[in-house]
């Protein structure tokens, strides 16, 4: 997961909630105009990729998922409350998905689940070149039920993340100054403000091939050396 900066709730949803009673402030009962401007700031916020998985998203490829499940946290109207929302894949029309918000469904874990608003939500995860995920043994608990409950281990997303990297660092066969300079600016925004999909991922993927190019050059210059000194 990248960690979530939100922004200011939308002044159209917090007048709204203003307006309404206590039956009715419920999220189910929020205009769909209103919905449509709180999406946009959502992926606004994203960057435009899921929260949970990091798949490029868009408007008609996300939803508005709560993080505490509307069906039990509607009570003090966390349904309505702006930084209780993120914006996930897939869209409300495609069918189901196995990993993410679909496989998250209505669970929640105040202590066994990295929220993607957590400031240490991308320490809790590692992952390796191949695009396999595992939990961080500083997060172990945590971060192991959250794979495990999102299904961020699933066999189709981690060969999303492997393409990712494939296309990244290995089809190119790119050099060690260009790695840096990728990560460097991994987490920088393009022009229409998009994060790259998976970067994350990618930024893991970037230090590692870092150190794996650093370690060959190492060994190179160690050889050359010894080949230097037997020749005298």
């Amino acid at each position: 997961m990248k960690r979530i900066e939100k922004s200011s709730s939308p002044v159209e949803l917090t007048q709204w909630v203003k307006t309404q009673g206590t039956l009715n402030c419920r999220y189910c009962n929020l205009p769909s105009n209103i919905r449509t401007i709180v999406k946009q700031r959502l992926l606004a916020d994203q960057g435009h990729i899921c929260g949970y998985t990091g798949i490029r998203i868009s408007d008609t490829r996300s939803h508005i998922e709560h993080l505490k499940p509307q069906s039990r946290y509607f009570q003090c109207h966390e349904d309505v409350d702006y930084h209780n929302l993120l914006a996930a894949y897939p869209g409300s029309n495609a069918g189901q998905c196995a990993y993410g918000a679909h496989a998250k469904a209505n669970w929640y874990h105040e202590e066994h689940f990295i929220s993607p608003f957590s400031p240490h939500c991308e320490a809790a995860f590692q992952f390796d070149l191949e695009g396999k995920i595992t939990a961080h043994s500083a997060h172990h608990i945590a971060a192991q039920t959250t794979i495990d409950r999102l299904k961020l281990a699933d066999a189709s997303l981690t060969e999303l993340r492997k393409q990712a990297i494939d296309t990244l660092l290995f089809e190119p066969g790119i050099s060690l100054k260009q790695a840096k300079d990728l990560l460097e600016k991994m987490y920088d925004r393009n022009a229409t403000g998009q994060f790259r999909p998976f970067c994350f991922v990618l930024k893991q993927a970037c230090e590692e091939y870092i150190r794996r190019k650093e370690k060959a050059q190492t060994r190179t210059k160690t050889i050359q050396s010894q080949a230097k000194q037997s020749k005298k």
